[in-house]
């Protein structure tokens, strides 16, 4: 695998790890993703690391979370 290759997955790792963590701390479930506009199946596959959302479905999920794009994508990031 190319490092390239390696650094987006180690990239789509954290966005998946950063968006469950945000979302639990708002104490919502998967299926509670819909009165933001995302399928619980959607919210599975961003949270398994899966699906590579396009960047205005990235600045959705950080506007939902009260968060900034860029937190989404940092290891051990401090979301709100």
């Amino acid at each position: 695998m190319r490092n390239t290759e390696k650094n987006y997955n180690k990239l789509l790792a954290h966005m998946a790890e950063n968006i469950k963590e945000a979302r639990m701390k708002k104490k919502l479930r998967q299926s509670d993703m819909i009165e933001f506009g995302f399928s619980e199946r959607f919210v599975q596959k961003l949270e398994s690391g899966i699906y590579s959302p396009n960047l205005y479905t990235i600045h959705r999920i950080a506007e939902a979370f009260d968060t900034t794009v860029d937190k989404l994508f940092k290891a051990n990031a401090a979301l709100k």
